[in-house]
């Protein structure tokens, strides 16, 4: 299920793999979105949507 990674990750581990992931995933041009609320809000404001950065 997407999203329910928040249910698992500390507050740190969901730090340290948005770091690593946003480390790995500079420059490729690829920017995923990981919780379905913001999938949601972002396909009402612009239509599809696949793209964005995670917060450290």
């Amino acid at each position: 299920v997407i999203g329910d990674w928040k249910n698992y990750f500390t507050e740190e581990q969901n730090r340290a793999f948005n770091k690593l992931y946003n480390e790995k995933m500079q420059g490729s041009g690829l920017e995923l979105i990981f919780d379905p609320e913001e999938i949601d809000t972002r396909n009402n404001d612009e239509g599809e949507v696949t793209t964005t950065k995670l917060e450290n």
